[in-house]
């Protein structure tokens, strides 16, 4: 799912916020998707410690997605290098 996606559904379940809601902020002519919790509180649809917590979630999502695609750049570097995890810091064997 994708992190917008997650927003809104984190927007609904943790925030009890309604589509519509929702829906009248993104529907702003400068909304971007990162923009979105910054209209919610604007509009007055939230308070400033939900927006606090909108920000909270985000830096969390953002970090887990991090993290999660670390080990594949990880491997990805490893089989263009040729090196593997257990022969890391020696010389690839060449062939």
């Amino acid at each position: 799912m994708a992190t917008e996606a997650k927003l809104i559904h984190f927007l609904q379940q943790e925030l009890a916020l309604s589509a519509e809601e929702i829906k009248l902020a993104v529907r702003h002519p400068d909304v971007a998707p990162s923009q979105l919790p910054m209209i919610l509180w604007q509009y007055g649809l939230i308070t400033i410690r939900q927006l606090e917590q909108i920000f909270d979630w985000l830096n969390t999502a953002s970090r887990r997605e991090e993290k999660a695609s670390t080990p594949l750049k990880t491997q990805n570097l490893c089989a263009l290098t040729g090196i593997h995890k257990k022969s890391r810091g020696q010389a690839p064997a060449s062939n």
